[in-house]
C-alpha cells in the first residue's frame, strides 16, 4: 500500500486538488499534514484488505487494518467501533458478489510512472487484471453518480498510464461501488435480495481521443501551476466550492477562511 510521495510528480488526486484550490494544494506540496476522515480511512482499510485477499488468497484481518490506519491518522478512539462495522460490512459485501467470479489478477494497488512533455506523472491503480481492465475500488454512503465510469477523470488518467507505460489502452474501465446505505428503490426493484451494504458497479471504455485530450489539460495546468509558484499567486479557489473546504486541514490559515470561525464540529454518533 506504500505510493510515491514525490512533491514533483503528478498524478490524478493532485491535479484535482489544484483544481479544487490552489492555495491548499501549495501548502500540501510544502509538506502540511493532509487530514484522513473516518470515511477515508474506512476506504483505505476496504482497498487494503481487498487487495490482502486477491494477492495472497487469505482472510484478511480487517479490525487490525481499520485499527492500524486510525491510529496512524489520530481518529478518534470513539469512531473505532463504527469503522471497523463498516469496513467489514464492505469487505464481506466483496467476498459475497465480486470475489466469486473475479477474473484473474495482474496486478494490486499497481504504481507506474511516466513522463509527458518533460513533466512526470504517476497513478495509483487499485486492480489490473490479466483480461487488460482496470477497476477502481469506491466505498461511499450513496450510490455512484448516474454514468460516472463513462466520465471519471481517475480512470482516465488509469488509461493513460497503462497506455504510456504498457503501449495499450485498457480494454474495459470500471467502478466497483461498495455502497453503505440502503438501496434506492429503483434498485430493490430489479435486485429485491439487495440489501445494506450493496454493490453498485460500472463499466466503460476509454479512446485515445479522451486520453490526449486529457494529457493536453494536464501540461496546461503545470503551466498555470509553475507560474502560481514563480509568483506566489494561489488561489483559494476551493471557498467558492463548498464541498472542497471539507476535512481541509490548512483551513483554520487559509486567507478565504479569514474571520469565520473554521473548528470542525465532530458528531460521534454520526
Amino acid at each position: 500500500m506504500t505510493r510515491c510521495q514525490d512533491p514533483t510528480h503528478r498524478s490524478y488526486s493532485g491535479d484535482r486538488g489544484f483544481d479544487e484550490c490552489q492555495w491548499r494544494d501549495a501548502r500540501y506540496r510544502d509538506g502540511a499534514r493532509r487530514t484522513v476522515s473516518p470515511r477515508m480511512a474506512v476506504g483505505s482499510a476496504v482497498d487494503e484488505a481487498i487487495c490482502t485477499i486477491l494477492r495472497d488468497d487469505v482472510p484478511a484481518n480487517v479490525p487490525a487494518i481499520v485499527t492500524r490506519i486510525a491510529e496512524a491518522e489520530g481518529l478518534p478512539f470513539a469512531r473505532l467501533d463504527e469503522m471497523t462495522a463498516k469496513a467489514i460490512g464492505l469487505v464481506d459485501l466483496w467476498i459475497r458478489e465480486v470475489y466469486p467470479t473475479a477474473p484473474s489478477l495482474y496486478a494490486e494497488q499497481h504504481e507506474l510512472h511516466w513522463e509527458h512533455e518533460g513533466i512526470v506523472f504517476h497513478a495509483h491503480l487499485d486492480l489490473v487484471w490479466a483480461d487488460g481492465s482496470v477497476e477502481d475500488l469506491k466505498t461511499s454512503e450513496r450510490r455512484l453518480e448516474d454514468r460516472r465510469a463513462d466520465t471519471d477523470e481517475q480512470l482516465t488518467y488509469y488509461g493513460w498510464a497503462m497506455r504510456e507505460v504498457y503501449g495499450v489502452i485498457p480494454v474495459r474501465v470500471g467502478l466497483v461501488g461498495l455502497i453503505w446505505a440502503n438501496p434506492p428503490a429503483d434498485v430493490k426493484l430489479w435486485r429485491p435480495e439487495a440489501r445494506k451494504p450493496w454493490l453498485d458497479v460500472q463499466r466503460a471504455t476509454r479512446t485515445a481521443e479522451q486520453i490526449d485530450a486529457l494529457a493536453a489539460r494536464a501540461v496546461q495546468r503545470e503551466r498555470v501551476r509553475r507560474w502560481a509558484d514563480e509568483t506566489g499567486l494561489h488561489l483559494p479557489n476551493g471557498r467558492s466550492v463548498a464541498f472542497a473546504c471539507n476535512d481541509c486541514a490548512v483551513k483554520p490559515t487559509c486567507p478565504a477562511w479569514t474571520g469565520f470561525d473554521t473548528r470542525e464540529v465532530v458528531d460521534v454518533a454520526a
